[in-house]
């Protein structure tokens, strides 16, 4: 199995629990329980909701970048989510299913943050094209050179 098929097995199984509406704290566990690393179910949670939810609301300008709230409560400088390879694989699991699937994507959706604040700004008369969303701030999502910083050359054994 490529590393594709690997990413997508997370990806599918994280989208159902969050579209059966389980706690985010409960998909995580439960992914965890299935196999799935800490870091990338806590991941999954946060880029799921984030991208169904820009999927929906087309006309609002959404930032390409997202920031992370350590346990401290430090906010990290801003990392592209475009870059992330987690990201890329969301986006087209999502564009590959938004036919045939988009009630379950509206409900993942509107479990975002972003998609609570447009929805409201709207509901008091803003029209979607004036919006301009501020920079997701994530809490203890692991970026994706921090994610892969337990990894290290095969040649160095001695860490």
């Amino acid at each position: 199995m490529g590393g594709n098929e690997l990413m997508r097995d997370w990806i599918d199984p994280a989208f159902d629990l969050l579209r059966l509406e389980f706690a985010e704290g409960d998909v995580v566990s439960r992914l965890v329980s299935d196999g799935c690393q800490p870091d990338l179910a806590e991941k999954l949670v946060a880029f799921l909701p984030l991208a169904c939810g820009r999927m929906l609301l087309k006309g609002v300008t959404f930032p390409p970048s997202y920031m992370v709230m350590s346990e401290d409560g430090s906010i990290s400088i801003s990392h592209t989510l475009s870059s992330d390879p987690w990201w890329r694989k969301v986006e087209t699991f999502l564009e590959e299913r938004k036919t045939s699937m988009m009630d379950a994507i509206g409900a993942v959706g509107r479990r975002s943050a972003e998609f609570d604040a447009v929805n409201k700004a709207v509901s008091n008369g803003s029209r979607l094209r004036d919006l301009v969303a501020a920079e997701p701030i994530f809490f203890f999502v692991k970026p994706h050179a921090e994610v892969n910083q337990s990894l290290r050359p095969w040649w160095v054994f001695w860490r």
